[in-house]
């Protein structure tokens, strides 16, 4: 049996408009696009549920394990 993947919803006007000056984890200032919560690599949309506005240190910390992604959901 083969698994198939999702079609990821793509959406660069939702992303521009999800886009913060702040960090949504720790209000400090935060640049560049929003970060997946549920990647992209695994369908991950560029809905409004799916994106978070994160700091630098916030981003590389949901990237690198020490920001988990319950967190993220609940913002």
């Amino acid at each position: 049996m083969e698994i198939q993947k999702r079609t990821r919803i793509k959406d660069p006007k939702m992303i521009a408009k999800m886009r913060k000056p702040y960090c949504e984890r720790c209000r400090s200032k935060a640049y560049g696009e929003p970060h997946h919560v549920y990647t992209r690599g695994s369908g991950g949309g560029d809905i409004a549920e799916n994106l978070v506005q994160l700091c630098f240190d916030c981003h590389l910390g949901a990237h690198d394990g020490r920001v988990g992604q319950r967190e993220l959901v609940d913002i």
